[in-house]
């Protein structure tokens, strides 16, 4: 209930924060790692960065810990900001904690100090790095805090009635079952009224299991009991894009494009993610390229990130290399030195120096011009 009432009135995080404290001061509610959470999205996109930073450390002083969800909404308010400072703490931060940043989120790090700043050996910028390599080094550990799991603190009761007749908890599904006639009719006999939020909501703690999301998705709109959303479109798209149902979550975004929705920046860099991990090369490209052509369009440097992707994959796939520099020149983008650079460096750290001159001849098709220093 906290939570959805920080969300609510997040448009105002000043207005959020002084709920949060009221809350906490008058007892009447202890707060937990998700309302924590909740409160420090909201303070983290707007002029609150004192307060957002004062929230976190209190956060992680009372034993809990910085969502996946927060750092990646976060990471993507500061780097448009080129708040680089902060973007180095934060990582520093949640590398400090249980919910440790993707691997390659290290480097895409290191690529944004070094391109920002333009020099590493400039005074203060080296020291940046070594901070964000530290955090690096400190997150090998295998050491993981122990959360303690409240299952009497809910977010909404009504998602847990509905949860409860899909035989699942808001944490883990009690046992794998297919929809059913009975499921169904449990569910219509609760006579609820399906909002936005509430949807949402249950098919972010149905997500353990994708597919049963996704036909609880279905189900409310075949029924005409709910008209999918943005907000609802990306939340069943996250839960098919982090398991093994690629086909289903592209059918999902196309859906929810056709219908004049856009995929949202969070849903884009949390399937971005979880693509990179399992080296799903060219579904990242497709998902670039999806991305671009809408109105949340990804911030410049993942094109360099992507580019590096494709360089030190197995094989070194020309036709994707071309791709990403044709998705990222056709919205109005230029290629620069620095990202000449940035490539030609990643291809010698995996010792395909040979084929430098077939990634500068893409860049040349692809309108890059050498400047005079390079």
């Amino acid at each position: 209930m906290v939570k959805m009432v920080l969300e609510n009135v997040g448009v105002e995080p000043t207005k959020a924060l002084i709920f949060f404290r009221w809350v906490g001061e008058s007892r009447l509610f202890k707060h937990d790692e998700r309302t924590y959470n909740a409160v420090a999205k909201m303070l983290g996109q707007e002029d609150c960065f004192d307060r957002f930073w004062k929230v976190v450390d209190e956060m992680r002083s009372n034993g809990y810990d910085m969502e996946e969800e927060t750092f990646v909404k976060v990471l993507g308010w500061f780097c448009k900001r080129k708040m680089i400072k902060d973007v180095v703490d934060l990582y520093e931060f949640a590398m400090a904690g249980a919910n440790k940043p993707f691997e390659d989120c290290c480097v895409f790090l290191l690529r944004k100090v070094a391109i920002v700043l333009k020099s590493l050996t400039s005074v203060g910028r080296l020291g940046e790095c070594n901070k964000v390599l530290k955090a690096m080094k400190e997150g090998v550990d295998d050491i993981r805090k122990e959360l303690e799991l409240n299952n009497d603190v809910v977010s909404h009761e009504l998602v847990l009635r509905v949860l409860g007749k899909l035989e699942l908890s808001p944490d883990v599904a009690k046992r794998s079952e297919v929809w059913s006639d009975d499921v169904e009719r449990k569910i219509r006999e609760l006579s609820i009224e399906y909002s936005s939020d509430m949807v949402k909501m249950v098919l972010e703690n149905v997500g353990v299991e994708p597919t049963k999301a996704l036909i609880f998705f279905r189900w409310v709109e075949e029924s005409r009991l709910f008209k999918p959303d943005e907000r609802t479109y990306n939340a069943v798209a996250k839960m098919l894009g982090q398991k093994d149902c690629i086909d289903r979550f592209w059918k999902v975004v196309d859906e929810m494009r056709s219908n004049g929705y856009d995929m949202e920046e969070e849903t884009f860099v949390k399937v971005l993610g979880w693509f990179c991990k399992r080296k799903m090369i060219k579904d990242v490209v497709d998902l670039y390229e999806f991305a671009m052509a809408g109105a949340n369009k990804p911030f410049e440097d993942c094109c360099v990130f992507l580019l590096r992707k494709v360089e030190v994959g197995k094989q070194l796939d020309m036709g994707l290399f071309f791709r990403v520099l044709r998705i990222f020149t056709e919205k109005g983008n230029f290629l620069t030195n620095s990202m000449l650079g940035v490539v030609l460096e990643s291809l010698t750290s995996v010792g395909r120096l040979g084929e430098c001159s077939k990634v500068l001849k893409a860049m040349k098709e692809g309108g890059f011009v050498a400047n005079g220093h390079l």
